[in-house]
């Protein structure tokens, strides 16, 4: 009888537990970290799987759109002093990076 109740608590509370964690919180909480290490790209990442798991969460949306628009800020910074100090390879590399489309540019290829 002991065991079948220790199985039941465990079992309760590991249910609660998991019902508590909102749905994205550890991709959130790892795209915060990111962007303190001021990782644009990673937290970028990172957002996105939160915003996956939570479409409705408004600050998640909100903190994709921040990363978004500090990533694409970062590279072209990084664009402007390669240019600057002449280092075509590495300027083409950066350029390389598959970038995010913007939910506007998503909807015009829909129509």
């Amino acid at each position: 009888m002991l065991r079948k109740s220790g199985r039941l608590i465990l079992c309760v509370s590991l249910g609660l537990c998991a019902a508590g964690c909102p749905k994205g919180h550890v991709d959130y909480g790892l795209g915060e970290k990111a962007e303190n290490l001021q990782d644009y790209d990673a937290a970028l990442n990172y957002y996105q799987k939160a915003v996956k798991s939570a479409p409705h969460n408004a600050t998640f949306r909100i903190r994709l759109n921040q990363a978004r628009f500090e990533a694409g800020e970062m590279h072209v910074k990084r664009g402007v002093e390669m240019r600057k100090r002449g280092n075509s390879m590495a300027l083409s590399l950066n350029s390389r990076r598959p970038s995010q489309p913007t939910p506007r540019a998503l909807s015009l290829n829909r129509n």
